[in-house]
């Protein structure tokens, strides 16, 4: 019985280096080789989302709560945005804001 206790944990033992799935180049991301200053330079882009009715959503939320469902943590828009990602394919950022 310790022998099969042994040779098992012999096994684990000598598969344990090929169980880390990721392959490490050891490079830092873009982001933490730049300088600050460089993220200030690159453009971005920004969308911008219509304002929501707080009254409406106020009440939805209220005849909701009236009839026991639980409470509401977002709410839903449509939208349909995409990256461009510059030439040199490194880094892209995006702002969404609401409001006009």
């Amino acid at each position: 019985m310790k022998r099969y206790i042994f040779a098992t944990i012999l096994l684990f033992l000598s598969y344990f280096p090929l169980i880390f799935g990721q392959i490490s180049t050891h490079e830092k991301p873009f982001s933490f080789k730049s300088d600050i200053s460089d993220f200030k330079k690159n453009a971005r882009t920004e969308k911008r989302l219509p304002s929501l009715d707080m009254k409406k959503i106020e009440m939805e939320d209220e005849e909701d709560d009236a009839r026991g469902m639980p409470p509401r943590f977002g709410y839903r828009q449509k939208v349909d945005y995409n990256l461009k990602i510059p030439a040199n394919g490194i880094l892209c950022r995006m702002a969404i804001k609401y409001g006009d």
